[in-house]
């Protein structure tokens, strides 16, 4: 999942585009969920500058509360794209409907969503982990709730110069 040459010091270019498959399947802790057939990954090349270790971090932890918080039948989107200063993945997923006031408190530590969730298995730390890696590395994390139901993470890096 990582390409990189060492740049900047302790910093690596970290293609968000590559490696989606290798977050993707994550068992629930009660077997597999099953999705329908609307999943959908637009991978451009996206490459951020970063320790590669921790950026493939936000990537798998994105795509397994995607996995995690889903519902039978649900879809996962997954998008990435750069500008010359910006690396964007963004996921997006269906899920149980999210209070716009509430999508902050996600972000941390122990928090997580409610208990009609398709998966009862974690820690609450996945989100939190994902602000602290992004905010360390000078990016800008948001979240929105999909208006039937989800969650829709954007990620923004610096990108590779």
């Amino acid at each position: 999942m990582v390409r990189g040459q060492p740049s900047c010091g302790f910093c690596f270019s970290h293609d968000f585009s590559s490696g989606f498959s290798d977050h993707f399947g994550v068992n629930d802790g009660f077997g597999l969920i099953e999705f329908s057939a609307l999943n959908t990954f637009h991978a451009a090349p996206a490459p951020a500058v970063g320790d590669p270790a921790l950026l493939e971090r936000v990537a798998g932890n994105l795509l397994e509360n995607a996995v995690r918080h889903n519902i039978d039948g649900g879809w996962i989107d997954v998008r990435t794209s750069a500008t010359p200063e910006w690396a964007t993945l963004r996921v997006s997923s269906s899920g149980v409907r999210i209070d716009a006031g509430h999508v902050s408190e996600l972000f941390e530590p122990f928090r997580r969503g409610g208990v009609d969730r398709t998966a009862q298995s974690g820690t609450g730390l996945g989100l939190s982990i994902v602000r602290a890696v992004v905010i360390a590395h000078h990016g800008q994390v948001t979240a929105a709730p999909v208006p039937d139901g989800g969650l829709s993470v954007t990620v923004h890096l610096p990108a590779k110069p």
